[in-house]
């Protein structure tokens, strides 16, 4: 790959990524000295890596962001930066939400779900498929609660008795799925609670060989769990859960 890389390098111009990237290193070193500052005078020791993985961790990226990047805050970006610098899996995240936007809002799939209350969570760091999962479902007239990324299973039950919660989608692209799918089914059975639960994502579990995740789409049905791996099968599978209250 070096080879070729080589010899292709002077056949492409790059100044339109380099532009990009020396956008966001400026932007980004300003938030990074922002963070540190903020950080120090909320008493955090911005030398313990520990603690500030913890403190970053329970803060999360919504928070973050609003919180230390001015942009975002005030509305407004210094001269010679954009607002927002989108990336190509948000772009097309939002061209997924124009295409399915047409069958979500149909009458068709809006008696299934209209009114409906939904809470949505993912297990890990990836929030892109829990963002169109959110429009949509919001375009089918669903009440939409999303507590976002790296959701323990114990959070995401209590969140969902909170929010009273007729139905919990969860997104899972971090090999865990069967897991924790049982781990959030344990958590319903202690706090003697009972709400349906859809997955998608990438439904697969590690080994303990550690080998290549195997895929469990067929053990997450046998517990009662929801699959949808296309989403025009979504408005069905959760009308046929939501059934189940009934």
């Amino acid at each position: 790959i070096e080879k070729t890389a080589v010899k292709m390098h002077p056949h492409f111009d790059f100044t339109e990524p380099k532009k990009f990237a020396g956008s966001i290193c400026r932007k980004g070193r300003r938030i990074f000295n922002d963070a540190l500052s903020y950080l120090e005078e909320c008493g955090v020791d911005t030398k313990d890596a520990v603690q500030m993985l913890y403190v970053l961790k329970c803060m999360g990226p919504r928070v973050f962001e609003d919180t230390l990047n001015p942009s975002a805050k005030n509305g407004t970006a210094p001269a010679g930066e954009s607002l927002a610098i989108p990336n190509d899996i948000f772009t097309k995240t939002l061209e997924q939400v124009d295409i399915w936007t047409p069958y979500f809002n149909s009458s068709e799939v809006r008696q299934k779900l209209s009114g409906r209350r939904v809470l949505l969570a993912s297990t890990d760091v990836h929030e892109h498929g829990l963002l169109l999962i959110d429009n949509l479902l919001q375009q089918a007239g669903c009440h939409a609660v999303n507590i976002g990324a790296e959701k323990n299973p114990d959070e995401v039950v209590l969140a969902g008795v909170r929010y009273g919660a007729e139905i919990i989608f969860i997104s899972t692209h971090n090999g865990m799925a069967l897991e924790y799918a049982r781990n959030v089914l344990d958590e319903m059975e202690e706090q003697n609670v009972s709400i349906p639960v859809c997955m998608g994502g990438v439904l697969n579990q590690n080994t303990e060989e550690g080998t290549v995740p195997v895929e469990v789409s067929s053990d997450l049905e046998r517990l009662g769990i929801g699959i949808v791996t296309d989403l025009r099968r979504l408005p069905e599978c959760a009308a046929s859960l939501l059934a189940t209250l009934q």
